[in-house]
């Protein structure tokens, strides 16, 4: 029982060795100043938070006006390609068709050069002939006119 009793009457006096009210103070002014460095630590926090917010919200909106841009200028060139590529069949078949038309009319006039030339030819024969037959014809008539002067010269010869 003293031994209870013993432990019993440390109890009470720990119980009246209770802190001062200049500890309690002090305990207190060390718990606000935690209080106020913990709130402004939080403080501190949330106003970085919000500028690394703002920054990434100016750097997503840079992201986006240049994907924009970018998405644009693709559109663009994909519109001009389309564009050319429209250009370039049209005039492909353009220039199909007008070479073909070239190449008929080529052949076209070909076959007439070679009429022409084939005719000019004929027309060569039939005159160098015309005039091989007129040369023969005018030899023969000056070989008549010659009997007939001769025969006329010699029925003038005889009648005198």
């Amino acid at each position: 029982r003293s031994q209870v009793n013993g432990g019993h009457k440390q109890q009470e006096e720990k119980k009246l060795e209770a802190p001062s009210m200049s500890e309690i103070e002090n305990k207190q002014r060390l718990n606000e100043q935690k209080r106020r460095a913990i709130q402004q630590s939080l403080i501190d926090r949330q106003k970085k938070l919000q500028r690394e917010q703002q920054q990434l919200s100016t750097l997503n909106k840079e992201f986006k006006s240049m994907e924009s841009k970018l998405t644009k200028d693709v559109e663009t060139l994909r519109n001009l390609i389309e564009g050319i590529n429209r250009d370039v069949t049209y005039y492909q078949k353009d220039y199909d068709y007008k070479k073909k038309q070239y190449e008929e009319s080529k052949a076209f006039m070909d076959k007439l050069k070679e009429r022409r030339d084939n005719l000019t030819k004929h027309l060569h024969t039939i005159i160098a002939s015309n005039e091989q037959i007129k040369s023969e014809k005018m030899a023969s008539l000056m070989n008549k006119i010659e009997q007939l002067q001769l025969s006329e010269d010699n029925n003038n010869a005889l009648q005198q």
